[in-house]
């Protein structure tokens, strides 16, 4: 059945005043126009969407159904055709950014900064999570852009490079005679503070034991950097993290060296779904690869 925005618009606007009368001047109608357009509608979903009497219109049964799903489509439709004007003006109300929480501590800042200088008047929304959630509120639509590492070859998303983070060995620093850690395979023999399995950075050290030909069971996991960095901090255990990372531990006393054998990288950098490159975010990429 045939429905348009103007249809639930007037629909709304009787079941909101309770009068044909008022709501024909806010939709800027005739009486006898609202009413046949009401009956129209009526018509075609088959049933009366309104009881009238001597004091106006209320909702039956049938506008009683209708009310929230016409609100809820009258709305989204509202908001729609908003964000179509303003990506074309190049002045879109909000721009949602979802980036590892390492990278929002370390990359973002500078480039939000001078962003906002530049757009004073566009709220900004930050979601800081694992790179699987920022690919996926990217693809989703939920953000514009997203800050992670380098996405695998199937993830449709365009990819950017900013910079490489190396990966080195984290320990206390709070002993003297420190056994050296050069290598994954010196790491192997210490015990060992991982990150949880789903993370990036887990994924990485685990690729880099693999290569170095060891295999390490991890005395701790942690969910957080915090956690890890806390732990290390009071000697109960080493770690590999990216030098990116460190911005987000709270010991101020450990110490970081790279490590070798194999040189561990991971490629950091922002991705955009091709189709959502609004004049916004080209505005904020530009920030962000100055």
């Amino acid at each position: 059945m045939p429905l348009n925005l103007r249809d639930l618009q007037h629909f709304l606007a009787i079941a909101e005043t309770g009068s044909f009368t008022e709501a024909g001047a806010r939709r800027a109608l005739s009486q006898p126009a609202l009413s046949r357009a009401i009956r129209q509608l009526e018509e075609r979903l088959g049933d009366r969407l309104f009881e009238r009497d001597g004091r106006g219109a209320r909702l039956s049964p049938a506008g009683e159904r209708l009310m929230p799903i016409a609100a809820r489509l009258v709305r989204e439709a509202e908001l729609g055709l908003a964000d179509v004007s303003a990506f074309i003006k190049g002045s879109r109300g909000l721009l949602c950014i979802a980036a590892l929480p390492s990278l929002a501590a370390t990359l973002l800042p500078g480039p939000l900064a001078a962003f906002q200088a530049e757009y004073p008047d566009i709220d900004v929304k930050i979601l800081d999570g694992l790179a699987m959630n920022v690919e996926t509120a990217v693809l989703e639509g939920r953000a514009d852009l997203g800050l992670t590492i380098r996405p695998l070859p199937d993830v449709d998303l365009a990819y950017h490079e900013l910079q490489e983070d190396l990966f080195g060995a984290v320990r206390a620093n709070n002993r003297q005679n420190l056994d050296a850690i050069d290598t994954w395979a010196d790491l192997a023999r210490m015990p060992f503070i991982a990150m949880a399995l789903r993370s990036s950075v887990r994924q990485a050290t685990d690729q880099a034991f693999l290569q170095a030909g060891v295999f390490v069971r991890p005395l701790y996991e942690c969910g957080h950097l915090a956690t890890v960095g806390a732990l290390v901090g009071r000697g109960l255990g080493v770690t590999a993290l990216p030098q990116l990372t460190l911005h987000l531990l709270p010991e101020p006393d450990l110490l970081w060296t790279p490590l070798d054998a194999p040189i561990t990288k991971r490629s950091v950098g922002f991705v955009t779904r091709p189709d959502r490159r609004s004049p916004t975010v080209e505005a904020m990429i530009r920030h962000l690869a100055a």
